[in-house]
């Protein structure tokens, strides 16, 4: 013989809760199992009712106990590293990668251009210089793209 559902009334007296409780849990996240009449079937109900029980007590479905103490203060932790990680942000101590990718593709295509324009800057001056000469421009051009790299597009140099 199939046991017959629980009525609001019963499903309250076996959780030890009132009616009104009952009515709350059911528009809770984790609502109790009830049919198409409303009513909550017993098996599906009972165990709904042991692993509520179980949750309250830190234990999960595979029966994985968690320790409340030590995950409280593991949850602490991370949300005193996530404040000082902001604090850090705010103080520009800790820049986002993303904003960091961005200024080293814009240092590197700067400097890229740069040491690209030396031939043609070099052809323009080769008819009227000497080796030596020629030497020194080739020389200057590469250091202004390295200087520019050293100092991170911003003309300070990294690491000040």
């Amino acid at each position: 013989m199939k046991a017959q559902p629980l009525t609001q009334s019963q499903a309250s007296a076996l959780l030890g809760v009132t009616a009104r409780r009952i009515r709350q849990r059911d528009q809770e996240d984790n609502p109790p199992p009830k049919n198409e009449a409303g009513k909550y079937p017993c098996d599906a109900f009972g165990k709904w009712m042991l692993d509520d029980f179980r949750r309250g007590l830190g234990v999960s479905e595979d029966g994985t106990v968690y320790d409340y103490d030590a995950e409280r203060a593991r949850f602490t932790f991370h949300q005193a590293n996530s404040a000082e990680m902001e604090a850090q942000r705010k103080r520009r101590e800790l820049i986002p990668s993303r904003e960091i990718r961005q200024a080293w593709a814009d240092i590197v295509a700067s400097a890229r251009a740069k040491l690209l324009a030396l031939p043609s800057r070099l052809a323009s001056s080769c008819s009227e210089k000497s080796a030596g000469e020629l030497e020194k421009e080739a020389q200057s051009i590469i250091y202004e793209a390295l200087k520019e790299l050293a100092e991170g597009g911003d003309g300070v140099p990294c690491g000040d």
